[in-house]
């Protein structure tokens, strides 16, 4: 009798044991590890699972005007199933985008963007490859020359007249040291090393919002990304500037459209940062611009929205969308699915292309996010970005 009550209460063990390994798992997915809300607000609950305490986050600014405070999950409102940080935004409205600018970046070092050969009098060489460089390093220094140019590294490997050149450079963020001893060249003289670089970056986006008193401002949302690399372009510093479509490649299915921009000389601000949610960075405040509020992810829902873009007459325009699905309700710049159904911008465009990244997506009155993609197959439809994802990649 004794063994069978053991059985039993082992049985009911295990059960329970994974009982609340799936309350675990449900309330990773109802709850993520960070949460937004306004300040003097909580996140609601979400069906058996809610935040422990009913108190809101008070209305006090934290580090850069931000509440962060940390709160227990609870299951059936008593069994704590994990822990997660609630940041609360001060109820900040901020100047809606929608205009195109340019953007012009500079790089932190050089990034290597492929590795090829030199014709010597002996053979092609590739003494980068024997180096045991790697497309995607960043190259930060050669024989203790800081390099902000590719210019400055030819004059390096020009001097060193065939002898071993120190480089140090950063792979996939972490410091590394090489020798590389460049050949002479049959053609034309001088030293090689069989490497290309990139010292700088330009393009044309759309601003998704700016703040009406520090200027600060926020777009894209999705970071410059070098076309050879596929890697978040090093930023040292850059500037924007404003831009203008001169020509439209009207989007199809398998090709993706194009706004076709040039860039004014005009400085309009300074790019602080350049992170996998879009770009960042300051210009002059507009104190007296009309503003909307945030609405965070609790807030969208399938169905009706608008997207601001600026199109060939250099005028910014509402166009109607529909949010049809939210597959990701955490990070990243793909969070929600959107469909183009205004029949002006399907029939200028035929939906989303390339250089609307960062249009504001607006559902009942409040900035929700930013166009981010398109869907190759339908240019009709794309994804955008929740604006709390922008909001907590930009620079305190």
């Amino acid at each position: 009798m004794l063994k069978k009550s053991v059985k039993i209460a082992f049985i009911l063990l295990v059960f329970q044991m994974f009982s609340y390994l799936a309350l675990v798992g449900l309330g990773d997915l109802a709850y993520p590890d960070v949460l937004f809300c306004h300040q003097g607000e909580m996140p609601a609950e979400r069906g058996i699972f809610s935040l422990a305490g009913e108190d809101a986050l008070p209305a006090s600014a934290g580090t850069g005007g931000v509440l962060r405070q940390n709160k227990t999950v609870l299951a059936l409102g008593f069994l704590p199933v994990k822990t997660v940080q609630v940041q609360a935004y001060p109820k900040t409205e901020v100047v809606v985008g929608g205009e195109l600018f340019g953007v012009r970046l500079r790089s932190r070092g050089l990034l290597v963007t492929a590795l090829g050969e030199v014709e010597t009098a002996s053979g092609s060489r590739s003494p980068a490859l024997e180096a045991g460089l790697k497309k995607g390093d960043l190259l930060l220094t050669a024989d203790g020359v800081t390099l902000s140019t590719a210019a400055e590294l030819s004059k390096v490997l020009a001097k060193s007249e065939g002898r071993a050149v120190t480089l140090a450079l950063e792979r996939e963020g972490k410091p590394l040291s090489l020798s590389l001893t460049p050949v002479s060249a049959a053609d034309e003289g001088g030293y090689r090393a069989g490497i290309w670089v990139r010292d700088g970056a330009a393009g044309i986006g759309t601003v998704t919002f700016r703040d009406p008193v520090t200027g600060v401002f926020g777009g894209l949302g999705h970071g410059v990304c070098d076309g050879d690399t596929g890697l978040i372009f090093p930023l040292k510093d850059g500037d924007v500037a404003p831009a203008r479509v001169i020509g439209i490649r009207k989007g199809e299915n398998g090709a993706p459209g194009e706004l076709r921009g040039r860039l004014e000389e005009d400085d309009l601000g300074d790019v602080l940062s350049n992170t996998s949610c879009g770009i960042f960075g300051k210009c002059a405040p507009l104190p007296d611009a009309v503003t909307v509020p945030l609405g965070f992810r609790e807030e969208v829902t399938v169905g009706d929205a608008t997207i601001l873009c600026t199109l060939t007459d250099g005028e910014k325009r509402e166009y109607a969308v529909r949010i049809e699905e939210i597959p990701n309700p955490r990070g990243g710049d793909k969070n929600m699915v959107i469909c183009v159904t205004d029949p002006a911008l399907l029939a200028q465009t035929g939906g989303i292309v390339q250089g609307m990244s960062g249009s504001p997506i607006l559902q009942n009155g409040k900035l929700v996010g930013a166009v981010t993609h398109v869907l190759v197959g339908d240019p009709a439809r794309g994804y955008g970005i929740f604006i709390e994802n922008m909001l907590k990649n930009m620079p305190e």
